[in-house]
């Protein structure tokens, strides 16, 4: 049964907590996502997502190390920073480690080497 004041055919709006929506908003904002996939996910409408840009366009998930006492947005920045670094650096040496572990197979059994 469909309710007086809608038209057959028509889609109900979907209510998206405001977390999810600032968290979209973020995939977008970052290039991880378009619009049109947040809208696909969230299964709303196109128009509701650039809805939210507009809406929530100055608004930011923050955490609890946002407002911790002592901390400057600028020392948060760098520490975030100096996470990301720290992780990228040792998936660098990981390679680095894989591509040595094969080297040094290869040199030792050269009947072996594959050309990629």
């Amino acid at each position: 049964m469909t309710s007086p004041t809608r038209q057959a055919g028509t889609r109900r709006a979907r209510f998206v907590h405001l977390g999810d929506r600032l968290l979209a908003i973020g995939r977008i904002r970052s290039g991880v996502a378009s619009i049109e996939l947040v809208a696909e996910e969230l299964d709303v409408e196109p128009g509701e997502v650039v809805n939210w840009l507009h809406l929530h366009g100055d608004d930011s998930v923050m955490s609890l190390d946002d407002v911790r006492d002592g901390d400057t947005p600028e020392m948060r920045s760098l520490t975030r920073r100096a996470r990301l670094l720290a992780e990228l650096v040792t998936e660098a040496d990981r390679a680095i480690r894989e591509l040595h572990q094969e080297y040094v197979l290869m040199l030792a059994n050269p009947g072996i080497h594959q050309e990629f």
